[in-house]
């Protein structure tokens, strides 16, 4: 086998004599909010919104962990996404992904739209009276994550 040798080039008599980089500050990322106040003064106009955002999220969370309803899980999960799929639309936020979000409530059938809104009525009435669970502060900064990064690629959509 071949040794390389690295010769000394004529450039590198003129280098400045190798020092390990110094360690950088470590990075600090401002806290996520963990209540709805600061929800709704960190994210302006779209405070309103991810509250209800959240609300939401906490409840598909109590739909999933919870036996028995009065409507079926299936029937209450799918009408919670869709309110909440319409919030957003209706905010005009894209998904996160940069598509446009499509509210799909109003494609159904009006029989459907209605047992949708009986059913989110009814289970919300549940989970209010359950205390309402999963609403905490960790439900609270996800959804103000998820929120913000919607509302970033509105601002580049909106730039293109």
């Amino acid at each position: 086998m071949t040794k390389f040798v690295r010769q000394q080039l004529p450039q590198d008599r003129h280098l400045p004599p190798f020092r390990p980089l110094q360690k950088a500050p470590p990075y600090s990322h401002p806290r996520r909010p963990r209540s709805f106040h600061e929800l709704r003064e960190r994210l302006g106009e779209y405070g309103p919104l991810a509250v209800r955002a959240a609300e939401l999220a906490a409840l598909v969370r109590w739909i999933h962990d919870t036996p028995e309803m009065s409507a079926p899980a299936d029937v209450a999960m799918l009408s919670a996404k869709l309110a909440m799929d319409a919030l957003y639309a209706a905010a005009g936020l894209p998904l996160p992904t940069g598509r446009p979000r499509l509210d799909l409530l109003p494609r159904l059938s009006p029989e459907s739209q209605d047992e949708a809104r009986r059913a989110l009525h009814g289970i919300s009435a549940e989970w209010n009276a359950a205390g309402r669970p999963y609403l905490n502060g960790e439900r609270i900064a996800k959804t103000y994550t998820y929120t913000k990064s919607c509302m970033n690629k509105k601002e580049r959509n909106d730039r293109i």
